[in-house]
């Protein structure tokens, strides 16, 4: 069964396929999903073809079915990231500790009790690296543009970084500081092993990641299991910025291959409410590991672009798309299957969606 097909009536971006503006895809989205609760509420991103979301859409926008019948929809709340949530600016009490190899960043999020605390905005980056020479000048390329990335994220966001080469590595916790992300990007494509600079505060990523299991991480797909694992933590959904070369393994016998490790990480991302957005920084128009960046990229709810030819492009539609969304709560109907299919339509309206797998069906 092909899950996808043309329609007149809406666009579903579902994140494959998308390496270059313009290029976007009429589709509907069929989801297999075992319903665990009877309200369920769905993270949708709703945008225009060049990446910036479409505000002012309600109820009548969006048509639901399950199993072939129009199930209603109770409410469409738009969150729109750029705006700027009150909250009480605590007064930062920095740690310090003479013995200690990190930095600290003298920086601290809203308390409990207090306007913003468990509604923080949250984001990741996570630099692939590679040893293969071929890849080295699109690593070194792609630092500009991720770092046009994180300028462009809300201020009042907290972003942390990890790199993956041989293993995990931590190189910034949860912060609002550009000037300090731009240098934590720049060390995560060095490889600089020395470099971490730690969180004084909350929100902060030290308290459920460790050096010693980031050594434990093997491989790329292992890297997204553990920072899942970390999000799991923290409120809400989160937007995490991959700049890779690729996931899976391919074989000229077998084609595209993704282990054990993939589906588990697809499982705690989803359960995270993590959305992945891939930058692919290899040099080339399509190579056979950017399936899996898209792969990832769709069923988390994000996109992928190419690096390539577009690098300025690619990244400002990254910026826009993460930058708002739409969730939309209805009422699960009782139906006899233990995995109803589950179509969602824009209608009356032009533009594309990215809607995040909730239920983890490729």
């Amino acid at each position: 069964m092909n899950p996808f097909r043309t329609t007149a009536t809406g666009l579903v971006w579902f994140g494959f396929s998308v390496a270059f503006p313009g290029l976007l895809q009429a589709q509907d989205l069929e989801i297999e999903e075992e319903m665990t609760v009877s309200r369920t509420v769905v993270n949708v991103r709703v945008v225009d073809n060049f990446g910036a979301p479409i505000p002012g859409l309600s109820k009548e926008n969006f048509l639901l079915k399950i199993e072939g019948k129009e199930v209603p929809i109770i409410q469409v709340e738009y969150v729109d990231l750029n705006e700027v949530v009150p909250e009480v600016v605590p007064e930062i009490v920095p740690k310090e500790d003479p013995e200690a190899d990190f930095e600290f960043i003298d920086e601290m999020g809203p308390r409990p009790g207090e306007p913003g605390y468990g509604k923080e905005k949250l984001n990741v980056v996570l630099i692939q690296g590679s040893i293969n020479p071929e890849r080295q000048y699109g690593l070194m390329r792609s630092h500009h543009f991720a770092k046009k990335v994180v300028s462009s994220l809300p201020p009042d966001s907290y972003t942390a970084v990890f790199s993956f080469h041989t293993h995990l590595q931590f190189k910034c916790d949860f912060t609002r500081d550009k000037e300090l992300l731009h240098d934590a990007v720049w060390e995560a494509v060095e490889r600089d092993s020395e470099v971490v600079f730690q969180a004084a505060n909350h929100p902060s990523v030290t308290a459920h990641f460790s050096e010693a299991r980031g050594k434990e991480v093997a491989n790329v797909e292992d890297a997204f299991l553990e920072i899942a694992r970390v999000l799991r933590n923290f409120n809400g959904f989160k937007n995490l910025v991959y700049v890779g070369w690729g996931i899976g393994e391919w074989s000229p016998t077998t084609g595209m291959h993704y282990g054990f490790e993939y589906h588990r990480a697809v499982v705690e991302l989803t359960r995270a409410k993590v959305s992945v957005f891939s930058l692919d920084l290899t040099m080339a128009d399509y190579h056979s590991l950017a399936a899996g960046m898209m792969k990832l990229s769709g069923q988390t709810g994000g996109t992928y672009f190419s690096l390539y030819k577009f690098p300025d492009r690619a990244a400002k539609m990254v910026s826009r798309s993460m930058s708002a969304y739409y969730l939309i709560t209805y009422e699960h109907p009782e139906v006899r299957k233990r995995r109803p299919k589950y179509k969602l339509y824009l209608v009356n309206t032009r533009g594309s969606m990215m809607v995040r797998d909730p239920y983890n069906r490729d």
